[in-house]
């Protein structure tokens, strides 16, 4: 499956994903399989976290993205 990830979490959560899971699919998992440190990285929402296309703020090791 290709697209854009908040469609896939999405997807996943339809499914039956469990929430955590679901978030981490998109966050730690991809982290873990690709060997890369753990940093503080931190994205946040003005309203509701399950609209992963509309980020408040993106922070990636320390430093704001948006």
């Amino acid at each position: 499956m290709t697209g854009s990830i908040p469609q896939e979490v999405a997807l996943l959560a339809q499914m039956g994903l469990d929430p955590k899971e679901v978030l981490a699919t998109a966050s730690t998992w991809p982290r873990q399989f690709l060997g890369a440190p753990a940093t503080a990285d931190i994205v946040t929402y003005r309203h509701d976290p399950r609209q992963l296309a509309h980020p408040a703020a993106v922070v990636a090791g320390g430093i704001r993205l948006r």
